[in-house]
């Protein structure tokens, strides 16, 4: 590898352990190969480290930091002063890049020698059969950056464009996101900001999936980059006309609110499930209310007219927190709305994935009473889904998709389990043995 590469690819990375590797390997598969990658912890003490070294790649550089700071901004921070590069580029852990991403970004800067960003079209995947498919980085105009938000998967700057505008800023310190406020500044400061045109980013948020980093996966990145490989991912333009279709195009914009310094970052950790509340043994009956707290896009935020409920969102598999450990337990979750299914369908209930039986009574008003029985984790927090779509059997990103209901809810209660007297006798013959 070169003592200065062309491209210094960053990734911050935090909680992600083995589940990084689709991400480093599509930074591998790149068809232009001038590039160095370095992969920064966030006080990472899981297998990652060991992730990264497994590549044995001499073009890949592991940096932690000592302690977790909590957002990307640190560790990018730490990359840039390692980087040797002359273009940085950033790249989320869980996103992917298309195998020309690097060699259409060196492309455009051979041709353009006045950039100082270079920006590619990227698609942002919501949840599985979500219909979320949204476009962002295509543009004509410079100044489209001022109003148009671009992740910084999709990124890159001149090395010298940190002397002029700043790195990233502290979380804490500021009221826009980090990513936009890094964007802003650099608008501000007067740089030239150009776009490739083409989509060959691939983004799965965790903004958009509720929980994302309490119970990680890498199913959909694995099913993407496989699509990736064998050149049956949708062309660009064909992505770019579905997010048209679908009023999703360039529909990202920087965030502005009224938000206190840090209090938006600090929102968005809670979506994710890096931010829960504390976990207790379930010792009796129970209620779980609804707040406003952020559920990324499994809930919208609590209505007006009914300030106790919330409605499910874009994704058609909501799932609901219980912050309490133990063994079995009876729930029922008050439904203002039950959605309508088609075909004869009804809604399931997974507790920690595992399919449990369902009783719903409904009332007058269009709702009911949905009751179950199910495992709660021992010594972690549980998860319950609700399934108004059937159960995932493919991941891969896809275009066509169906339409689903949604779901509204309120009170969660839940008490520990009545045993019955088999049930008593199995678990005295469980423990005795």
């Amino acid at each position: 590898m070169s003592a200065s590469p062309f491209f210094s690819v960053i990734t911050a990375t935090f909680k992600r352990g083995n589940l990084i590797k689709p991400t480093i390997e599509s930074v591998l598969d790149q068809s232009e190969q001038d590039f160095e990658y370095l992969v920064v912890g966030d006080g990472c003490t899981d297998e990652t480290e060991a992730a990264v070294r497994g590549f044995n790649s001499d073009k890949i550089r592991w940096l932690n930091l000592p302690e977790n700071r909590g957002s990307q901004s640190y560790a990018n921070n730490h990359g840039i002063s390692a980087a040797r590069g002359k273009w940085i580029c950033y790249l989320g852990h869980d996103d992917l890049w298309s195998p020309d991403h690097l060699r259409s970004f060196r492309e455009l800067i051979e041709r353009d020698r006045e950039a100082d960003f270079v920006v590619a079209g990227l698609v942002d995947w919501g949840p599985p059969d979500s219909g979320w498919l949204a476009i962002t980085g295509i543009f004509d105009s410079s100044d489209a950056v001022a109003t148009n938000f671009t992740p910084p998967s999709s990124i890159a700057h001149r090395r010298e464009a940190i002397a002029r505008s700043g790195g990233w800023s502290d979380p804490f310190e500021i009221v826009l996101p980090v990513d936009s406020d890094f964007l802003l500044r650099a608008y501000e400061a007067g740089m030239r900001f150009v776009s490739t045109k083409q989509v060959t980013v691939h983004k799965f948020t965790a903004a958009l999936r509720y929980l994302a980093y309490l119970r990680p996966d890498d199913a959909e990145q694995r099913a993407a980059l496989a699509m990736l490989r064998a050149s049956t991912m949708p062309a660009s333009d064909a992505l770019i006309a579905e997010a048209k279709k679908r009023e999703l195009f360039l529909f990202h914009k920087h965030a502005h609110t009224n938000f206190k310094p840090g209090e938006r970052h600090l929102r968005m950790r809670h979506g994710k499930g890096l931010r829960l509340p504390p976990l207790q043994p379930l010792e009796g009956e129970t209620v779980i209310k609804q707040d406003a707290a952020m559920r990324a896009g499994d809930w919208e935020g609590t209505a007006e007219e009914q300030p106790a409920t919330r409605r499910s969102w874009m994704n058609p598999r909501p799932k609901i927190l219980i912050p309490y450990s133990g063994g079995a337990a009876d729930f029922s979750i008050e439904v203002a709305q039950m959605p309508a299914f088609r075909d004869g369908g009804r809604l399931r209930v997974l507790v920690n994935d595992s399919e449990v039986e369902t009783k719903f009574k409904p009332s007058r008003t269009g709702g009911g009473l949905l009751s179950f029985r199910g495992e709660l984790a021992a010594d972690n927090y549980t998860i319950v889904s609700l399934l108004i779509a059937p159960p995932l059997l493919d991941p891969a990103p896809r275009i066509a998709h169906a339409e689903y209901d949604r779901i509204v809810v309120g009170d969660v209660r839940l008490r520990p389990a009545k045993r019955g007297l088999l049930e008593k006798i199995l678990a005295s013959l469980r423990f005795r043995g």
